[in-house]
């Protein structure tokens, strides 16, 4: 069960980092955000939590989900490294963010446990809130959204990426 809160992200993590174009890193750690956002919110009985409590973490079964779960971090440090600016480059290592952007995501889990519906604009407003985490300026922010929305093919019946 643990694994289905994180292989999905973590399985579509190469193809992203393909798709995206160089010159706008921004879209790949947007559409990774999207992607984790998306797995947690339909999950199903929102599994995401369990990593979180004490008694699973102590277990054996969390020590095989424990190396899927640092690749995730990892892939979100790698990524939002491209996008950091200097502020926060001078302030947080890449393992460092890599945590922080995961931490931002599973808010998921909580907005779930509270009994609210997971929805498109969630998503958005969380992938936009781990740009803004590595310091990304609003422009960037909206040039990453157009480009992630053209991979994916929003408004054209599925995508690439999700």
């Amino acid at each position: 069960m643990l694994h289905r809160s994180v292989r999905p992200s973590l399985d579509k993590v190469e193809k992203i980092e393909i798709e995206c174009p160089a010159e706008v890193p921004e879209a790949a750690l947007y559409l990774l955000a999207l992607v984790d956002v998306e797995t947690l919110a339909t999950v199903p009985h929102n599994i995401g939590k369990l990593y979180r409590m004490p008694d699973v973490r102590s277990s054996e079964v969390f020590e095989e989900v424990e190396p899927a779960l640092q690749e995730l971090t990892a892939a979100y440090g790698r990524l939002g490294a491209k996008v950091v600016s200097g502020p926060v480059a001078a302030t947080v290592g890449v393992e460092q963010l890599g945590g922080l952007l995961v931490q931002a995501v599973e808010v998921v889990i909580r907005i779930r446990s509270g009994g609210e519906e997971i929805t498109g604009a969630h998503g958005q407003a969380i992938a936009a809130t781990c740009l803004r985490i590595c310091g990304a300026p609003e422009e960037r922010i909206a040039r990453a959204v157009a480009v992630a929305d053209a991979i994916r093919g929003w408004g054209r019946g599925g995508g690439s990426c999700g």
